[in-house]
């Protein structure tokens, strides 16, 4: 964070220097005035759980939470400024770390809030606060910073760079407080990229991105969190061959150190090229994409590879699966009149590519999609799919091999009479799993067939929108199996003379289990929406779900949201 604030300022006198000289271009030209638009929203949730006996359901939505999300873009000839704001009462998401004690800091670097001022004047463009750099597939893409960026994009070429925090330090917590944290150390991460491209359209970029924790971020030494660093470096490439052919790759050279309290290593060949402070938990590995895709008119084809090596890390996918080789095939065929459109994939993944792990795991993938629109009427969709997982392991227990399989119909006809337009659509389906493993394959089986039926109607007569639906499952299992029945209903209509827009859905659901008792839901929702003006609405939802079990024990919860949004 102060690294941070001591680049700030350099950054902002740049962009300061390029604005004047961007300024004094549209000087002359009073005629010029300054757009302004975005739009603001406030909300708040509310959430009461009621449960029988207590408590043995937990509550699946904080008591209460408030958001705010605004957009703004201010815009004078070649200059923008756009600010967006995402705020939320909450810290967390499913993947960030929590903190007890939430100071400012913190809640800037928090990735559930995005705090983004990202001024733009021509070929320059500047990222404060919350920024997400999309280098390549292999370096940076997937992890959101809270620090400050730059990309300049002057013609042909490109050059960008970054730095932030990645990752908020949060001290630990011992087992006596209701939370338990391990903690987390901060991370920081910072990264560069130059690229150029062709009057064709083929590019080269070299990208480098280099993330660390910092072990001195919190005042307690993690005991279940080891610090790391990371260095990634790639050279990534698109060729337009013709305008049929399109080429892809990338190449990327990665030093991952495991823990930062490892000795420093003694060697010297291996420090000599190495970016990072080499110790003995310190890795060098490599990672590869590559891919052809074929645009021949209505039929079109991509194939792609890719090869990630077992201590291939990249900081900017902290969840990329290492060890692994994989191919794909995906076809497609539109006809000239879009009326057909089919798409499929057929993809062949191996992990334990250098054999470093007792046995090896295979995986086969086969999907297709495919959409026909008969006439103006009718159309019909289908899916498909076959996912199978095999290992190489010699002992019957440890063996996985099992294959699931998917396969749904769902036509649709829409008609238009004096009544209003309505739609109706079927959807069947058959999903199948299949565990081969000798000793417990059997008792994994599983089967599950299920229907739909939808119905909806806009009336020509009044403005009343409804519709409803009803569905059906069973699944089958090798000592018993449930079934599911559920219909739904809702409606809205516009009361224009008092700008008011009420509406109302039911939903109701019932489980039975074979040689046991059912389970029955309840849900009723009411909204309404409000024109305070032309361009500001005002919103009101709340929602009752109740849920009976067959062994006596229930639950209630019920949901309150006011939302009031206005554009400018």
């Amino acid at each position: 964070m102060r690294t941070t604030l001591l680049l700030a300022p350099l950054l902002l006198a740049s962009f300061a220097y390029y604005f004047s000289s961007c300024v004094s271009l549209h000087a002359q030209d009073i005629s010029l005035r300054p757009i302004i638009s975005g739009n603001i929203s406030l909300s708040a949730d509310y959430y009461t759980l009621n449960t029988e006996p207590a408590p043995f359901f937990a509550p699946r939505r904080p008591a209460n939470l408030y958001r705010l999300v605004a957009q703004s873009n201010i815009q004078y000839g070649i200059i923008e400024l756009p600010v967006t704001l995402m705020l939320s009462s909450q810290q967390t998401n499913v993947s960030t770390g929590f903190a007890v004690n939430q100071s400012l800091e913190q809640f800037l670097q928090n990735p559930l809030n995005i705090i983004a001022i990202e001024p733009r004047i021509g070929a320059l463009q500047a990222h404060l606060g919350s920024y997400t750099p999309q280098y390549s597939s292999l370096t940076a893409g997937d992890v959101q910073i809270f620090g400050l960026g730059a990309d300049f994009k002057p013609g042909r070429l490109t050059a960008s760079a970054f730095y932030g925090v990645a990752q908020r330090a949060i001290e630990p917590t011992f087992p006596i407080t209701s939370f338990n944290l391990t903690g987390a150390y901060q991370r920081t991460m910072k990264g560069a990229q130059f690229g150029v491209s062709s009057a064709g359209g083929s590019t080269v970029s070299f990208q480098v991105v280099h993330a660390i924790d910092d072990t001195s971020s919190v005042q307690t030494q993690l005991t279940t969190v080891t610090p790391q660093e990371l260095f990634v470096g790639s050279v990534a490439a698109k060729i337009n061959i013709d305008s049929t052919i399109i080429a892809d790759a990338e190449i990327a050279s990665n030093f991952t150190t495991r823990s930062l309290r490892a000795q420093l290593y003694q060697g010297s060949d291996f420090s000599s090229f190495s970016p990072i402070t080499v110790r003995n938990s310190t890795r060098l590995d490599y990672a590869a994409t590559a891919g052809v895709a074929f645009l021949l008119g209505p039929v079109k084809l991509r194939t792609g590879a890719k090869y990630i090596g077992e201590g291939f890390a990249s900081p900017g996918f902290p969840y990329l699966q290492p060890d692994r080789i994989e191919f794909t095939v995906q076809p497609a065929f539109t006809t000239t009149d879009n009326l057909l459109n089919i798409s499929g994939t057929v993809g062949y993944r191996i992990n334990n590519v250098l054999s470093t792990q007792t046995a090896t795991l295979s995986q086969l993938l086969i999907s297709a999609n495919g959409l026909w629109v008969m006439s103006n009427d009718w159309s019909v969709a289908a899916t498909l799919s076959n996912f199978g997982v095999r290992n190489t392991a010699s002992n019957d227990t440890l063996r996985i091999e099992n294959v699931s399989r998917s396969i749904s119909v769902s036509p649709m006809y829409s008609f238009s009479t004096s009544f209003g337009m309505q739609t109706v659509t079927l959807t069947a389906g058959y999903d199948s799993y299949d565990d081969y493993n000798v000793i417990s394959g059997a008792l994994s089986d599983n089967s599950v067939l299920s229907t739909f039926a939808n119905y909806s109607v806009v009336l020509s007569t009044m403005p009343l929108t409804g519709y409803g639906g009803i569905s059906y499952v069973s699944n089958s299992l090798k000592f018993g199996g449930y079934t599911t029945f559920s219909a739904n209903a809702g409606s809205s209509y516009n009361l224009a003379a008092l700008k008011l827009r009420p509406g109302l859905r039911l939903t109701y659901s019932s489980s039975s289990f074979t040689g046991g008792g059912s389970n029955t839901q309840f849900l009723v929702g009411v909204s309404c929406g409000y024109t305070i003006s032309g361009t500001t609405v005002l919103s009101l939802n709340a929602t009752l779900n109740s849920f009976s079990f067959s062994t006596n024990s229930s639950y209630s919860e019920s949901t309150i949201q006011a939302l009031i949004s206005t554009r400018f």
